[in-house]
């Protein structure tokens, strides 16, 4: 490993930015992004991890001219000088971020994404009001290919280029609440304190957040757990342009919930896990001893590292298949591990009795968003007093091909939510569980659990929340596809207790 650059701070800075690249960076404009800040800029550091042995030409340009007559372009940069045999894992890399981290706050986002200039100062303004929190900022995505080659365009003309997630000038994300594991972008932009990441262990090293099936959201979900609120902001979000390969494609993807959350992630959520099933030695040494005056740099770097396991993340193609998903609005490839439990979903997926619910599922989504369209449409060119309570017949064609083209992502990923919700629920010994929600989902969630034939012994299934709260079950699961906040919302004003609702998203 080697310390390609350092430059200590003037004073310490109160934000850490942690930026990664596993030699695949086309453009580093982030870092130009960076300068522009309306904080001053030793009021925050910049930490570049390169987990390969690539030193990009334009960072080694920058750093030259900035060196000695302004603040540098970066403050660290840590070449990890990897064999490239050994596939990436990003939890390594935040781990040696936060390790060689000044600042009170940690901040690891998208490195080849766009900040505005307010980006430092917001993260500060958060901070000084929230001290038990965890912040999200998410992320506007263009498509329009005139921007690549990367040619630094201003904010303005992104957004009036083709934004697919742009609702009202906001990420749907914040708008939209009905999916919020999944509207959102969960990667691009993260920050927490520094001290609550050593309380949790740091990021999880384990094996199934190698590659592209991972993120800073697994510490989010145990910072959760441990009592902090996750917070959304709703003024300030990132910015991102097309490029080739974006959204993982072509890369290995490990154990997901079929739309790329991570499944040991969610698990995490529904257990109320707060430490990392794999820690990283020298953050477990600072969490364990509070001390981190008394380690050289040197030696600290090199037991933060000491987890990789050189043939266990060899990725051999001969033990995975690349399997077609789509991503948010983009269509991409990874390979993913045969295992047991995927060939389980299969063989679940063929039962005409799950057939029969999916399609179920199909028609009540459809019809659900039809409906949302329509009401969205009547607020908006309907005059007071007309009556337009009819379905616009144009819409329905769109939106059932729509549905038909997702059917085969939707079903694999309910069916594994499902299973995986089961198997979390067993681990945890529940033994009485209601069901609440959509029929079709608690008709497939009972029938995984009658062939899985776990621990839970008496299950209800209910239509009214009001009954919930007089059946003494030990847990909630909200069995629904969508709006799943407000029908969490709807159950704790029941009186009913955070941590006896699970949802199975």
């Amino acid at each position: 490993m080697e310390i390609r650059y350092s430059s200590d701070c003037v004073s310490r800075p109160r934000v850490s930015v942690i930026l990664l690249d596993w030699s695949c960076r086309e453009s580093f404009h982030i870092l130009k992004y960076l300068q522009e800040q309306t904080v001053p800029r030793n009021s925050f550091e910049i930490i570049w991890i390169e987990y390969y042995e690539r030193k990009p030409k334009p960072i080694m340009d920058w750093l030259r001219d900035t060196e000695n007559s302004a603040p540098p372009i970066l403050n660290k940069w840590v070449v990890m000088e990897n064999n490239p045999d050994v596939y990436y894992h990003k939890h390594v890399m935040y781990n040696i971020g936060i390790l060689l981290s000044q600042g009170d706050i940690i901040t690891i986002c998208d490195s080849d994404a766009i900040v505005s200039e307010t980006f430092i100062e917001t993260i500060h303004n958060f901070f000084n009001e929230n001290h038990n929190a965890v912040l999200h900022m998410d992320q506007i995505r263009s498509v329009d290919r005139k921007f690549y080659p990367f040619n630094y365009p201003s904010i303005e003309e992104i957004l009036n280029s083709e934004c697919l997630n742009l609702i009202d000038g906001k990420p749907k994300g914040i708008v939209d609440r009905s999916q919020p594991l999944h509207f959102p972008n969960y990667g691009a932009c993260f920050s927490a304190l520094r001290e609550d990441l050593i309380n949790i262990g740091g990021a999880d090293e384990h094996i199934d957040y190698l590659g592209h099936i991972c993120g800073p959201y697994e510490m989010t979900f145990r910072l959760v757990n441990s009592g902090k609120t996750e917070v959304w902001h709703d003024e300030e979000w990132l910015y991102h342009l097309w490029h080739p390969g974006q959204s993982g494609d072509n890369n290995y993807a490990g154990p997901h919930d079929g739309l790329h959350m991570s499944q040991t992630a969610l698990s995490a959520r529904r257990t109320g896990r707060v430490l990392p099933l794999v820690e990283n030695p020298a953050i477990n040494e600072v969490r364990l001893n509070k001390n981190e005056s008394g380690n050289g740099i040197r030696k600290m770097l090199n037991k933060g590292v000491s987890n990789i396991d050189i043939e266990k993340w060899k990725i051999s193609e001969e033990s995975y298949e690349a399997k077609g998903s789509k991503v948010g609005y983009s269509k991409i490839k990874v390979m993913e591990r045969i295992d047991s439990k995927q060939l389980e979903i299969r063989k679940i997926l063929r039962n005409p009795y799950i057939i029969y619910n999916l399609f179920r599922i199909f028609i009540l989504k459809t019809f659900r968003r039809l409906n949302k369209e329509n009401k969205k449409k009547s607020n908006t060119h309907t005059h007071p007093g007309t009556n337009n309570s009819n379905l616009k017949v144009s819409s329905v064609p769109t939106y059932i091909l729509a549905g038909i083209s997702r059917m085969r992502f939707d079903a694999r990923y309910m069916v594994g939510r499902a299973i995986q919700c089961l198997d979390d629920l067993d681990e945890m010994n529940v033994r009485t569980v209601s069901l609440w929600g959509d029929s079709c989902v608690a008709d497939i969630t009972i029938y995984l659990l009658n062939r899985k034939k776990n621990g839970i012994k008496s299950i209800h299934k209910t239509k009214k929340a009001a009954e919930l709260y007089e059946g003494g079950r030990e847990k909630i699961v909200i069995t629904s596809f969508d709006d799943v906040e407000e029908k969490t919302k709807i159950l704790k004003k029941l009186g009913i207790e955070p941590e006896t609702i699970i949802d199975l998203w």
